[in-house]
């Protein structure tokens, strides 16, 4: 973790066989990366950028009841020439991501204009009186193969949304073409909880 990789290491038959470090190598059968790592085996995803706004406040948002997290979703259907939704995700100080008597709100949308912080106006108007915000705005990015020819299996980039919907899809795809079967979790809710009885 946190480590410099110098090098991804390969066997004759192009089959990924480890990463080198300095001196150090670390052996394996296969990795599985987020597309940062491996921008010669990613696209951009159909042009899309997404934006991302963290946002510090020293309140709740307003009519959340006083919530120290919430998640809020503005549909592109209510907001005017909009085509993608906005997320809002808020935290506080409670959840140990920031100072006693904070919150931090993420605002995140795909961007459909070259001024990203005019599309998010909907949703900074909701959060109230914020102290702060850094702006983000990040290409996304999916994999080129699906990794089976040389054992380096990709994702996709996070998208804007808050939900995970579209985070379990992929696991679900990379579950596939890592061991070509569907991920099957029937039965694994409920059997977590009758071990905990």
């Amino acid at each position: 973790l946190d480590t410099k990789i110098d090098e991804i290491l390969y066997d004759e038959a192009n089959k990924v066989t480890g990463i080198r470090s300095g001196d150090d190598i670390a052996k394996c059968h296969m990795i599985i990366s987020e597309p940062r790592y491996f921008p010669e085996k990613v696209k951009i995803s159909e042009g899309k950028k997404v934006c991302r706004i963290i946002c510090f406040l020293k309140s709740p948002i307003p009519n959340t009841n006083e919530s120290n997290s919430c998640q809020i979703i503005l549909p592109s259907t209510q907001i005017p020439k909009r085509k993608n939704d906005i997320y809002i995700t808020c935290v506080a100080d409670k959840h140990l991501v920031c100072p006693k008597g904070y919150f931090i709100a993420i605002i995140s949308t795909i961007c459909e204009t070259d001024d990203p912080k005019a599309e998010c106006k909907p949703a900074l108007d909701i959060l109230g009186p914020v102290t702060d915000m850094i702006v983000e705005v990040k290409e996304l990015y999916e994999p080129i193969s699906d990794g089976k020819d040389d054992n380096v299996f990709i994702t996709k980039s996070l998208d804007s949304t808050s939900h995970f919907e579209t985070v379990s899809q992929d696991v679900k795809d990379l579950y596939f073409r890592i061991y070509n079967e569907n991920l099957k979790l029937n039965g694994k809710y409920s059997q977590v909880y009758e071990s905990e009885e």
